[in-house]
């Protein structure tokens, strides 16, 4: 399965299985993983961060790294293969700055006229823990700290994203992400959940005069969370329908009925 001109961004806690999953995306779609430790770990080396909340990583340690991510999505939007697909890795916290950054990974892909599709990745409390003990996540600068994960998980945000539980990585979570896209690798295939407050009737609307995908996906991300899979049906019928308020009137008629 190839993907063309894709951004796909992996939203979660520390520890809930971001870079793992990205790297079999990655293997999967033939997608570059542009994990957050990418755009971390020079500042985080010169800055002697330990992983853990004991030493704060320092204010101008933050303005460096923000230095750092301009640069690498600059070259993105200005230099990467048209048709280059990228797996993005964050952990976001419901907080201006990081919806501020949500939105500029949603731009970039929106100017290379692609598709964007945020995953939200959740997994027991639990499991997080076991995973935070791991070595390799201090080889690699990653959060380690073991205090900080119900603080972690009632500030997280997962955006406007398709919802994604890591049960046990591996092939069977990365096969269900993959499901939600067509072997094209261009169209959202799975249900959405939107955050937004867009009934289906208004969906429905907003379906019909959206012009390309990258509008349509506009449309599902603002819909109800309630709707979502009588607004996913929608689009999966739209977007390969020559006249889709008539061969979608099965559909539509689901959608009118919520």
């Amino acid at each position: 399965m190839k993907l063309r001109n894709t951004i796909i961004y992996l939203i979660g806690i520390p520890a809930v299985g971001k870079y793992t999953t990205a790297k079999a995306i990655a293997k999967l779609t033939g997608a570059k993983v542009v994990d957050n430790q990418l755009i971390n770990n020079p500042i985080f080396t010169v800055a002697g961060y330990d992983g853990t909340d004991k030493i704060p990583v320092p204010k101008e340690a933050w303005t460096a790294i923000e230095k750092v991510r301009r640069t690498v999505l600059g070259f993105i939007r200005h230099h990467a293969a048209t048709d280059a697909s990228f797996v993005f890795t964050n952990v976001l916290q419901d907080a201006p700055g990081d919806r501020r950054l949500f939105r500029r990974i949603e731009r970039l892909a929106k100017t290379r006229g692609g598709i964007f599709v945020p995953v939200w990745l959740t997994c027991k409390p639990s499991e997080i823990r076991r995973r935070k003990n791991r070595p390799d996540r201090r080889e690699r600068m990653k959060d380690i700290d073991l205090t900080n994960i119900n603080f972690l998980l009632g500030r997280a945000s997962g955006q406007q994203a398709l919802q994604l539980r890591i049960v046990a990585l591996g092939g069977r979570s990365v096969r269900a992400l993959a499901q939600q896209l067509d072997p094209t690798g261009k169209l959202p295939g799975g249900d959405w959940v939107g955050q937004g407050t867009a009934s289906c009737a208004q969906t429905l609307g907003c379906l019909n005069a959206a012009t390309g995908l990258p509008a349509m996906t506009d449309c599902m991300l603002a819909a109800s969370p309630a709707v979502s899979h009588e607004t996913s049906e929608l689009m999966r019928c739209f977007v390969g329908a020559a006249d889709p308020l008539r061969q979608c009137r099965a559909q539509i008629q689901a959608c009118a009925a919520r």
